[in-house]
């Protein structure tokens, strides 16, 4: 395996794992920040969802930018 091959795939083995702890750190925080306000009922809860679609969004661009770096055919 060339080198430059090696350091495709170390960069998107990162921008993977980094992209998927960035959305799980993203969840903790907004929902650290969401429990600190009062409940209110369906509004709270939309907050929620919202929250997790934010975080599943993060994590498939990021799967997504490292499946392109992985792949990526240049020297």
């Amino acid at each position: 395996m060339s080198t430059s091959r090696a350091r495709r795939r170390l960069a998107a083995l990162a921008i993977g794992v980094g992209g998927w702890l960035l959305a799980l750190a993203f969840v903790r925080v907004s929902l650290g920040w969401s429990d600190s306000r009062p409940y209110e009922g369906t509004v709270t809860e939309t907050r929620y969802l919202l929250f997790a679609g934010i975080a599943v969004a993060i994590a498939l661009g990021s799967t997504i930018a490292a499946i392109i770096v992985w792949r990526s055919r240049r020297p």
